[in-house]
C-alpha cells in the first residue's frame, strides 16, 4: 500500500493510526517536470537515507486549501450522498507545500518555482555588474576630485601618507599661506632641495628639479592628477655633482696603498715590523686602515664583509647614542683577514630515490645535467664549501643527476669555483673520491684552461696560471688552486689492493738502504725488494685473539675479512694503520719467526704507510700532545723533518710504480695504477701545500682538514634526519639542507659567511621567466583542446577536482550569493548515477558536499589538457617542465591565459559586492594546478615502478629459459 513520502508523516504506512486522508500520487513520468517539482518541494527527498520511491505519494495534509477542488455536496430526503473524492486544481502539476510540524533545518532552501534560464541569469548579472561598476566609478571619482584649494592644504597630508605606503615615493611636505609644497632634499656637498613641486591658491602646479622650473599649464583637478605629478617628477634624472671628487678617488687612494704596504716585509698586513712588539695597536691600526682603502678602491658590488663586521653592525644599531663609542673602542670593524678567506672545495655525490616530489608548488627529483635533463636522477652531486682557518663548513650546490659524468662534474667545478673567487673568497683545493669520474673532471678542468695535463705533474693550477685570481677582487694575486684526493679514500684503496692482490695477498716493493727509515735518509742507489704479506697480519690477529691481554686491539673480522659493504668503511681499513697494530705485530711474529717468515719485511711495509697515515691524519692542535707522538704534531715550520720523510716517501712511491708498470713478472705485485696516481698526488700537494701557506703566516696546519669528512658527514647528517633511511629522495635532500642550516644557526655556528654564496643551487637555467613561459606557450596549440577527447568518467573526474577547487574557494568569498552562485552548483549532482565516483562520493557524503558549476569543470579541463601536453614523460617538453622550476606557476599562468580567450566571465565584477571576479579564478585556477600536479607526480612513480617491475620480469623469464635450455 502506497504511503506519503514527506519524511514524519506516515499516512497510508502500517503504523500509522490517524484518521483516513487522501493520497495523491505525483507524475508516473520520472522525466517530467511536475515529478521534478515534487522532488524539490519534500524536505530530504534528495538525501541518499530517504530514496525517491517510484510511485511517489503525498497525502491531502501537505497541499494548501486552495490547491483543492472541493465537491458540492447535497441528498434527497435527508439521506446524505456518497461524497465524491478530492482533486487537485492542476493535477500533478500542483505542487506541495505544506510541511508543519518539520524542523527548519530540513526543510529545502528555496522554493521550487521555475529556474531562470543560464543566459537569463548571466544576463541580469553582467546588468548588475555595470551598473555597480558605474556607482564605484562615480563614487571614486567624487572621492578623487579636488573641489579647491582648501581641500587641498586640509587632505594633503593623509593623501602622501598613502601614497607613501603604497608606492615607495618619498616626498615631505611643506604648507604656508597661499601654497602647498612637496620636496625632496638631499645631501650634494650641502643640504639641498633637489626636487618640489609647489601648488598656489588657483591649483597650478610649479616643478623645480635642482635648477631647472616648469609650470603646468591647467590646473590639477584630482587627487591621481597630483600622485600622477609627483611619481613623473621622482622618475626624473639629474646628475651629482662628483666631478670633484675623482680624481681624488683615483689618484690618492693607491698612493696611500702602496705607502702602507712599504711598512710590512712582503706586503701583507700580517707581517707589519710593529706587530712583533709588545704593543700591537700600531699595527691593527694600520692593518684596519688598508682594509678600508681595499674596500673603498674596489667596485662597489664586489665588496663583500665578513659575518663579524655584519654581526657587529646589527649590535651597534641597538644600541644607545654610546654606539660610536663602542665602534671607535672595539677595533671590530676590520673585514676578515686573508686566511679566512680560504676555502677547500669538496666533492662527492650521494645515491638518492628515482622519484619526483611535488612541493612548495615546485617538482623535485629531475636530473638537471645536460646529456639527461628532465628524466629522473639517480645521484646527487654536492659542493660543499669548508673555511681552512674557521668554522665555516656548508653546502653551496646540490645538483640531481642521471649519471655522473666528468664533463658535467668539471663545469660543477668551474661554475662554484668562479662564483666563490668573485664573492672575495679564495678557493685553495679541490677535494674529491679517487674515482676515475673525479680524476678525468679535474683533467678536463686544466685542459679549459690550457694547463698542463701530465697525470704525474698536472697536480693543479701553477700560481701563474691560475685563471680564478683575477675574479677575486680582495686579492687578485697569484696563487696557487690544488686538485687533491682525499687520503682517506686512498687509505681504503690501499687496503683493498692489498687484500685481494693474487691468492697469496703479496706485495712486492722496493726499499733503499739508509740509517733510519723513519727520519726519511734514504739512498736509493742501493734498492732491494722485499714483501708485505697480509696473511702474515691475519695470523698474528687470529693468535693475538686467542690470549686474554690482545697486542692488536683495533683488527677484526671486518678488517682482516673485508665483505663488500666493509670494504666501503673507513675504520676498518685504517685499524691496520693504528699504532697498536704495527707495534704488536713485530712483538708476535719477532717471537716465532720460523711461523712468521720474512715478517721483519711486512712490519717495515705497515710502519712506513703507517708514519704517512699519521702525518695527514692530524685534525687537532694538540693532537701529537695527547698521543704523545711528534708525527701527529701540526706542521708549523718549512724546516720541520716530516717534510723530509714526505720527499723519501714519495720517492718510495714512484720507485715502486715503475717496478708494477713491468708486466710478466713478479715485481708487479703491487697496488693498482689508480691508487698509486692518487696517493703521489696527494703527496706531491702536500710538499707544495705545506712551504706555501706556512708563508702566507699561517701560525700552523692541520692536514686533516684536507678531507671529503665535512661531506660524508654531511651526508650521514641527511640520512639522519630523513629517519636513518639509506634511499633519501632529493627533495628530502633539499628539505634536510634547509634544517641543517637551521639548527646550525641556533647551535651559534657561523653559518652564512658570506651570504650570496650560501644558498642551494638546484638548477643552471639562467632563462628569465618571460622566455621560458613563451617556450611553453609555443608548445601548446589549439588542436590540443578537441572536443570529445575525454571520456565521461574524465569528466566526472574533473567535477570532483573542480568541486574541491570550489570548496577552498569559498573560505575567500564570504557571504556574498552572487559570487558563489558564479562557482557553486549546489547540491544539483551532475554526475550520472552508477558510475563508481557517484558511489564513491555518495559514501563520502554527509550532507554538505556541493557540486562546481559547468564553468568551473571547462576550467579544470583546460589545466589537465596543458598538463598532459607540457608534461608528458619521456620528451624533451616534459623534460624541461620538469626542470623549469615553478611548475604550479608555469599551468596556472597558461591555463589561465587560454581560458580567458574562451570565456569573458574573468574580466567581469560582482553585482553584489563588487569583487572582481578575475582573482576568484585565479585561486580557482592554482588550486587545480596543485592538485593536478600533485597527481601528476604520483602517475610518474607509478608508472616508473611500472616500468622496473616489467624489467625484472622480463630478466627472469630469460633466466628461466636459459636454465630450462641447460
Amino acid at each position: 500500500m502506497p504511503a506519503c513520502a514527506v519524511p514524519g508523516c506516515g499516512v497510508g504506512s502500517g503504523h500509522y493510526k490517524g484518521p483516513k486522508k487522501h493520497l495523491f500520487t505525483a507524475d508516473p513520468d520520472l522525466q517530467s517536470d511536475a515529478r521534478r517539482r515534487w522532488i524539490l518541494a519534500i524536505p530530504r527527498l534528495f538525501d541518499a537515507d530517504h530514496p525517491v520511491p517510484k510511485n511517489l505519494c503525498v497525502c491531502e495534509s501537505h497541499f494548501a486549501e486552495e490547491d483543492f477542488v472541493r465537491p458540492v455536496t447535497g441528498g434527497d430526503g435527508g439521506t446524505p450522498s456518497k461524497q465524491p473524492p478530492l482533486r487537485l486544481k492542476n493535477g500533478t502539476k500542483t505542487v506541495p507545500s505544506v510541511f508543519e510540524g518539520i524542523p527548519k533545518s530540513l526543510l529545502p532552501s528555496h522554493s521550487a518555482p521555475i529556474r531562470e534560464t543560464p543566459d537569463a541569469k548571466r544576463l541580469k548579472r553582467e546588468e548588475r555588474c555595470i551598473d555597480s561598476r558605474k556607482r564605484a566609478e562615480e563614487r571614486h571619482a567624487a572621492q578623487d576630485e579636488i573641489s579647491g584649494f582648501q581641500q587641498l592644504w586640509q587632505e594633503s597630508a593623509e593623501r602622501l601618507r598613502q601614497w607613501t605606503c603604497r608606492t615607495g615615493i618619498v616626498w615631505e611636505l611643506y604648507r604656508e599661506a597661499g601654497s602647498v609644497v612637496f620636496f625632496e632634499k638631499r645631501i650634494l656637498g650641502h643640504l639641498r632641495i633637489v626636487r618640489s613641486v609647489s601648488f598656489s591658491h588657483s591649483l597650478f602646479a610649479r616643478i623645480c628639479l635642482l635648477d631647472c622650473e616648469s609650470e603646468c599649464s591647467s590646473p590639477v583637478k584630482s587627487w591621481t592628477e597630483v600622485r600622477n605629478l609627483l611619481a613623473a617628477v621622482m622618475s626624473a634624472k639629474y646628475s651629482e655633482p662628483f666631478g670633484e671628487r675623482m680624481p681624488f678617488y683615483k689618484d690618492v687612494i693607491p698612493v696611500l696603498i702602496a705607502r702602507i704596504e712599504e711598512l710590512s716585509v712582503d706586503g701583507s698586513p700580517e707581517t707589519f715590523p710593529c706587530s712583533t712588539q709588545s704593543n700591537k695597536h700600531e699595527a691593527t691600526t694600520l692593518s684596519f686602515i688598508l682594509d678600508q682603502l681595499e674596500l673603498l678602491s674596489s667596485h662597489p658590488k664586489r665588496r663583500r664583509y665578513s659575518p663579524r663586521i655584519l654581526a657587529f653592525a646589527v649590535e651597534l644599531s641597538s644600541k644607545s647614542p654610546l654606539g660610536y663609542r663602542t665602534l671607535r673602542d672595539s677595533e671590530e670593524t676590520r673585514d676578515c683577514q686573508n686566511l679566512q678567506r680560504i676555502f677547500i672545495l669538496e666533492g662527492d655525490g650521494i645515491h638518492n630515490q628515482r622519484k619526483l616530489d611535488f612541493k612548495g608548488d615546485k617538482i623535485r627529483g629531475a636530473a638537471i645535467n645536460d646529456s639527461n635533463m628532465g628524466e629522473l636522477s639517480n645521484e646527487t652531486f654536492v659542493l660543499f664549501a669548508v673555511q681552512l682557518f674557521g668554522s665555516v663548513r656548508v653546502p653551496i650546490g646540490i645538483f640531481p643527476i642521471k649519471k655522473a659524468l666528468a664533463e658535467y662534474y668539471a663545469d660543477m667545478w668551474n661554475s662554484a669555483i668562479q662564483k666563490m673567487e668573485e664573492m672575495g673568497l679564495e678557493v685553495n683545493q679541490l677535494i674529491s673520491d679517487n674515482n676515475a669520474v673525479n680524476g678525468k673532471a679535474y683533467k678536463l678542468l686544466l685542459e679549459k684552461y690550457g694547463c698542463d695535463t701530465d697525470p704525474d705533474a698536472g697536480i693543479g693550477f701553477p700560481a701563474d696560471r691560475n685563471p680564478f685570481c683575477l675574479l677575486n677582487a680582495s686579492n687578485p694575486r697569484p696563487r696557487p688552486l690544488w686538485m687533491n684526493f682525499d687520503y682517506i679514500h686512498e687509505v681504503k684503496c690501499w687496503r683493498n689492493n692489498w687484500h685481494r692482490k693474487g691468492t697469496d695477498c703479496l706485495f712486492i716493493y722496493p726499499m733503499a738502504e739508509g740509517p733510519d727509515t723513519r727520519l726519511g735518509h734514504l739512498d736509493w742507489s742501493i734498492t732491494t725488494y722485499k714483501e708485505a704479506n697480509f696473511f702474515l697480519l691475519r695470523d698474528a690477529a687470529d693468535a693475538d685473539s686467542a690470549s686474554i691481554l690482545r697486542l692488536m686491539p683495533m683488527l677484526n673480522d671486518a678488517a682482516l675479512h673485508p665483505s663488500s659493504l666493509f670494504k666501503q668503511k673507513v675504520k676498518p681499513a685504517t685499524a691496520i694503520l693504528h699504532n697498536t697494530t704495527v707495534t704488536g705485530f713485530r712483538l708476535i711474529a719477532s717471537k716465532n719467526p720460523q711461523k712468521y717468515r720474512r715478517w721483519e719485511e711486512t712490519a717495515l711495509f705497515l710502519e712506513l704507510f703507517s708514519r704517512w697515515f699519521n702525518i695527514v691524519n692530524v685534525r687537532s692542535k694538540n693532537q701529537g700532545r695527547f698521543q704523545r707522538d711528534p708525527d701527529q704534531e701540526p706542521f708549523t715550520s718549512v724546516a720541520d723533518p716530516r717534510l723530509d720523510f714526505l720527499r723519501s716517501f714519495l720517492q718510495f712511491l714512484l720507485k715502486w710504480q715503475e717496478l708494477t708498470s713491468a708486466k710478466n713478472t713478479k715485481a708487479h705485485l703491487g697496488l693498482t695504477q689508480e691508487t698509486f696516481s692518487a696517493i703521489i698526488r696527494s703527496t706531491r700537494v702536500l710538499l707544495e701545500f705545506i712551504p706555501y701557506m706556512l708563508g702566507r703566516g699561517a701560525g700552523y696546519l692541520l692536514l686533516g682538514r684536507l678531507t671529503t669528512d665535512h661531506l660524508e658527514g654531511f651526508f650521514g647528517w641527511l640520512r639522519q634526519m630523513c629517519g636513518g633511511k639509506y634511499d633519501i629522495s632529493v627533495q628530502e635532500i633539499l628539505e634536510a639542507t634547509k634544517k641543517t642550516m637551521v639548527i646550525s644557526h641556533l647551535k651559534g655556528y657561523v653559518m652564512t659567511s658570506t651570504a650570496p654564496v650560501w644558498k642551494v643551487i638546484t638548477t643552471k637555467r639562467e632563462d628569465s621567466e618571460e622566455d621560458v613561459m613563451d617556450f611553453f606557450r609555443l608548445a601548446v596549440n589549439e588542436t590540443d583542446f578537441r572536443p570529445g577527447d575525454l571520456s565521461r568518467e574524465d569528466v566526472e573526474v574533473l567535477a570532483v577536482i573542480g568541486g574541491y577547487a570550489v570548496f577552498k574557494l569559498k573560505k575567500h568569498i564570504g557571504e556574498c550569493r552572487e559570487c558563489r552562485d558564479l562557482f557553486d552548483l549546489g547540491r544539483e549532482m551532475p554526475l550520472s548515477a552508477g558510475t563508481h565516483i557517484y558511489e564513491y562520493l555518495m559514501r563520502l557524503d554527509r550532507g554538505g558536499l556541493t557540486f562546481p558549476t559547468e564553468i568551473v569543470v571547462l576550467a579544470a579541463d583546460s589545466v589537465y589538457r596543458i598538463l598532459s601536453v607540457i608534461g608528458k614523460p619521456d620528451d624533451p617538453i616534459g623534460n624541461a617542465f620538469r626542470l623549469a622550476g615553478k611548475q604550479t606557476s608555469i599551468l596556472w599562468t597558461l591555463s589561465a591565459e587560454h581560458f580567458r580567450m574562451q570565456n569573458s566571465s574573468m574580466e567581469k565584477f560582482c553585482d553584489s559586492c563588487g569583487s572582481a571576479l578575475e582573482k576568484w579564478w585565479l585561486r580557482i585556477f592554482k588550486t587545480l594546478s596543485r592538485t593536478l600536479l600533485s597527481n601528476y607526480v604520483r602517475r610518474s612513480d607509478t608508472e616508473e615502478e611500472a616500468r622496473t617491475v616489467a624489467k625484472m620480469k622480463r630478466e627472469k623469464k630469460k633466466l628461466d629459459l636459459l636454465a630450462k635450455n641447460a
